[in-house]
């Protein structure tokens, strides 16, 4: 029994093209991932931006996304990012400057990561197929 994501989340005409052009490329990744017919190609990356004022329902468009993947067992593939520690928190994710191994006074400018520092964000990072960076706006450009 399939859930239907959209009625799920209330989700608008906009709401549901947006999702279903990330979840169709999900499912891509997914059959690329178990398809053993080696002819098959790697889906291209998936680049957007969804943008809008606050209260036009991104945040149902991210809840919807990240139950679709919890629903095929996907969510592991998903890293959650947010400038802010609340943001992170609203969600479910981690702040940018933890991802990066970053303390909170530490500028990213100028910043050398050790060789164990980049092997252990490449190894979390190893499995990891979509990133979303929620509150992108709150981004400075030297981030």
């Amino acid at each position: 029994n399939v859930p239907n994501f959209a009625q799920t989340f209330n989700l608008n005409k906009e709401q549901i093209r947006i999702f279903n052009t990330i979840t169709s490329h999900i499912q891509r990744t997914i059959m690329w991932q178990i398809c053993t017919d080696l002819k098959s190609s790697k889906p291209e990356q998936l680049l957007m931006y969804i943008g809008g004022a606050g209260g036009c329902g991104k945040s149902r468009v991210t809840e919807a996304i990240c139950a679709f993947m919890s629903h095929h067992d996907r969510l592991h593939t998903l890293r959650s990012l947010a400038p802010s520690s609340a943001a992170a928190v609203a969600i479910n994710g981690l702040t940018m400057q933890s991802m990066l191994r970053e303390g909170r006074n530490k500028l990213c400018i100028n910043t050398t990561l050790t060789q164990t520092e980049i092997t252990s964000i490449e190894t979390e990072w190893k499995n990891i197929n979509y990133c979303l960076i929620d509150e992108i706006s709150m981004v400075g450009c030297h981030m």
